[in-house]
């Protein structure tokens, strides 16, 4: 096995010994550690080696975003990075640098092998990419044709020397510059070359009467041939084309010598390059062109009147010819798709077209039509037909797994929480009864993270639903309470519960749900807040009441979280309701969290016909509002609820 020569720029020398003892211990030749930028470009320039692991933050002028970008613009050496920065703006920076990976500090030694192992890969990759492309221009800038490649927008990306010649455009100046200001053309329509074309009544010719252009973007204008291919990416998109043209300004003073006069028409018709039919006006088909013969294998006698109806498939064709008959008696264009046999005896999905024929006189005499192959149409839209049912499938095997999932996890977890609340009630040490409360966080942590995962995955499958019973709003508050009062008594922290009298206690909703906003938005204070107070405010919304709410007695509520916690940083507060982030990746070890609780309180109170939103400023305190309107239970009981927890 060759020997791997790693350089590596790291500015603190406990971690560049550390560094070099774990990729000498997983084979790797370290040829140097240094501290700079500017060191590393030398041992680099002297040395060549076949990767550098790169700190980003270095002694001296040049960090090492800038380091590793000279090194690839002179040297083309990939270059990891190693560091401890995760912030988005280094993440931008290190782009710049095209780096060929990108580790965090502390790794694993598994990680730093199988990303330089990658590293190697894409760089080895690259380099036979890089020789196979000074190839390609090598036999591009030899072939005996002009060559010209666009990028999708057209625009000129290479050009052959032949194609320098041909347009009178030199190279340096096309490049970058629209495929129209460089190449124009126009269509061959004189008349001397068309009725060539047409006497010689072969498909050669016919197909020289499509390619053949004048190019008139020089002067004086030239005949070309030419042709364009499409380049597309591996999902079929079109990301340029590549164009390839000749001067034929020779052979064209060859036909010129022998173009004679005929009718040319029926001799278009014969070579148009698409299936064309013709009926008369008793509705038999009384001509198919060579395109078409040449299609099917038959001869025109056997496709004449209603011959070639015994070719489609079996069970179309009384409905093809029920639709014909009814189409061409009302004298009415129509559009079919029909499966016919072919040459190979192999069924072709065709769309055939018809429109009634009149002549000069305005007379019905008939219809004229033409067929295009779509077999590869219809096989692509079976192919995401049968990926969709795929995917359905795939999305209920997953929710039912995730519901026996939370089936058999529920259920121990339930008895967990109880066996503990059990424990706590009886006779214990300060140390057991610590142990005991950090054990029922833990479940209770546990089986709301687990709670949000089931929800949000229902929400996705559409199946996530409400109920309407009979709901204590104070009970609901005072078993949200009793989740945290353990963890804001370890703190220190004051829990506030301010609810307006008017409010009743007895209403219509979905009593669990509620609680789970109410459990993801108190948790969320509680857990970023270390000192102050929280407080839970519920008031009656009367200025937003609908009038629809007016008429079904509904009572518009507004609950109001407030923390003096961290806060949420300005930047970061566009993403707090996606799933599965957070306002700040670096409080996810710290804190915990699956980083969905917030979505799906946003898609609950969405449920509910509600809005929520929030305040905050970073170091300051977060607040929190969600509105919904719950329906009067006509129990106007008034609510009597303690005005704070310590």
């Amino acid at each position: 096995m060759e020997t791997i020569n790693i350089l590596v720029v790291e500015d603190e020398k406990i971690v560049a010994i550390d560094i070099k003892r774990r990729l000498t211990s997983l084979g790797y030749n370290v040829i140097a550690a240094v501290s700079s930028g500017e060191k590393a470009i030398e041992v680099a320039a002297v040395h060549f080696p076949d990767l550098i692991l790169m700190d980003i933050m270095l002694e001296g002028k040049l960090d090492g975003i800038e380091t590793a970008q000279q090194i690839k613009d002179k040297y083309a050496i990939p270059v990891i990075f190693l560091t401890a920065y995760t912030d988005e703006k280094t993440i931008q920076r290190a782009k710049t640098a095209e780096p060929f990976g990108y580790i965090l500090k502390p790794f694993e030694i598994r990680d730093l092998r199988s990303t330089i192992e990658i590293a190697l890969y894409k760089a080895e990759t690259q380099k036979k990419l890089r020789e196979s492309e000074q190839w390609l221009n090598t036999v591009l800038n030899s072939i005996g044709e002009a060559v010209i490649a666009v990028d999708a927008n057209n625009k000129i990306k290479f050009m052959n020397p032949l194609a320098e010649v041909l347009t009178a455009v030199p190279i340096s100046k096309a490049i970058g510059r629209p495929l129209s200001e460089v190449y124009r053309t126009e269509i061959e329509m004189s008349d001397e070359y068309l009725i060539y074309c047409l006497a010689e009544g072969n498909k050669t010719t016919m197909d020289a009467l499509i390619d053949n252009k004048i190019l008139v973007s020089v002067q004086p204008p030239i005949p070309i041939e030419d042709n364009y291919v499409e380049i597309k990416d591996q999902r079929e998109r079109i990301v340029g084309s590549v164009l390839t043209f000749r001067d034929i300004s020779s052979r064209r003073k060859v036909e010129s010598s022998i173009i004679a006069s005929r009718n040319y028409y029926l001799s278009l018709f014969e070579e148009f390059p698409a299936l064309i039919w013709r009926s008369g006006k008793d509705g038999r088909f009384n001509y198919f062109n060579r395109t078409w013969l040449d299609f099917t294998g038959r001869a025109i006698e056997d496709e004449i009147e209603f011959g070639w109806m015994d070719y489609l498939l079996e069970n179309e064709k009384g409905t093809f010819y029920k639709n014909y008959r009814k189409d061409f008696d009302a004298k009415r264009a129509f559009e079919y798709e029909i499966r016919l046999s072919n040459s190979k005896n192999e069924y072709r999905w065709l769309v055939c077209f018809g429109s009634p024929l009149y002549d000069i006189n305005k007379r019905f005499t008939g219809f004229i039509g033409l067929c295009y192959d779509i077999t590869e149409r219809k096989r692509m839209e079976n192919e995401i037909k049968e990926a969709k049912n795929k995917a359905e499938q795939s999305s209920k095997a997953k929710s039912t797994f995730l519901s026996n999932m939370s089936h058999e996890i529920r259920t121990p977890m339930n008895g967990i929480i109880g066996l503990t609340e059990i424990l706590l009630d009886t006779n214990l040490s300060p140390e057991q009864k610590n142990y005991l409360d950090l054990l029922r966080k833990s479940a209770f942590s546990l089986l709301n993270m687990l709670n949000s995962v089931l929800d949000y995955s229902k929400y996705e499958a559409g199946k996530l639903k409400l109920e309407n019973t009979v709901l204590n709003l104070y009970m609901i508050i005072e078993e949200v309470f009793r989740i945290f009062l353990p963890e804001i008594q370890n703190k220190n922290i004051e829990l506030i519960c301010d609810v307006e009298p008017d409010i009743p206690s007895e209403l219509l909703g979905d009593s669990q749900r509620i609680k789970q906003v109410l459990v993801n938005l108190i948790g969320n204070a509680v857990k970023f807040t270390e000192k102050g107070k929280i407080t839970l405010s519920v008031k009656l919304d009367k200025v937003n009441i609908s009038e629809t709410g007016r008429k079904k007695k509904k009572i518009p509520l507004h609950f109001i979280v407030k923390d003096t916690g961290i806060g949420i940083a300005e930047e970061k507060q566009r993403i707090v309701f996606e799933g599965f982030t957070q306002a700040d990746s670096s409080t996810t070890k710290k804190y915990g969290g699956t980083g969905i609780g917030l979505t799906i309180s946003k898609q609950i109170v969405e449920m509910m016909g509600g809005e929520i939103w929030f305040e905050s400023k970073s170091g300051l305190g977060t607040t929190f509002h969600f509105k919904i309107e719950l329906e009067n239970d006509d129990k106007q009981q008034k609510m009597n609820i303690p005005q704070s927890l310590s």
